[in-house]
């Protein structure tokens, strides 16, 4: 998978609207983490699986810490360009709403 052993962005479906004052999510190892916290100098974000515990640290978008372990199944690669597109079209269609697809 692309997403695999490397840090991607996409904004969260909340911030597409108000993109300025949102939060992105992030895919790292094939697993998708939201924002939960900044630190002194870093950031964490823990897994969007909400039974799941696992947790990432980023600074200067570089992953400092991973804790926990995830017991769910990875994003394939299908999910992973699903999630792409989405973010690329939503993008491209809210600022305009007049647009045609």
């Amino acid at each position: 998978m692309s997403s695999e052993n490397s840090l991607t962005f996409v904004l969260s479906n909340r911030g597409i609207k108000n993109s300025s004052t949102a939060h992105q999510k992030a895919i790292y190892d094939g697993y998708q983490y939201r924002f939960k916290e900044n630190n002194k100098n870093s950031s964490r974000y823990i897994c969007t699986n909400t039974e799941c515990y696992a947790c990432i640290t980023i600074k200067d978008n570089v992953i400092i810490k991973s804790c926990g372990q995830h017991y769910h199944q990875n994003l394939t690669e299908s999910q992973f360009k699903i999630i792409k597109a989405k973010q690329e079209l939503k993008k491209d269609v809210l600022p305009n709403k007049s647009k045609t697809l």
